[in-house]
């Protein structure tokens, strides 16, 4: 394994364990949202809760590295990996 990747899924596993209620919350409403669409029920308001979800996970997720560590996972960013940009790798983290 290379660095970049050790580098990334350390701070990956530390974003992780601090945003982990957020990520459940997450999860559990993406699960409702499906279940909910598969059905044919009636989806705004899970819909606004899911996106309220999210934006609460990366809120959290963005906060719980300081900058140093920011600067850390942004210099082992590639254009030809799978985590291009610093969004992206919230994203990963909290999917």
């Amino acid at each position: 394994m290379d660095k970049a990747k050790e580098i990334q899924d350390f701070y990956a596993s530390k974003v992780k364990n601090a945003c982990r209620p957020e990520i459940r919350r997450y999860s559990a409403l993406q699960m409702a949202f499906f279940k909910a669409k598969r059905s044919g029920e009636d989806i705004s308001v899970l819909k606004q809760e899911l996106e309220n979800a999210r934006r609460e996970a990366m809120i959290k997720a963005i906060g719980c590295l300081d900058e140093h560590e920011h600067f850390e996972v942004i210099a082992t960013l590639s254009d030809n990996g799978k985590i291009r940009s610093m969004p992206d790798f919230f994203k990963n983290c909290i999917i």
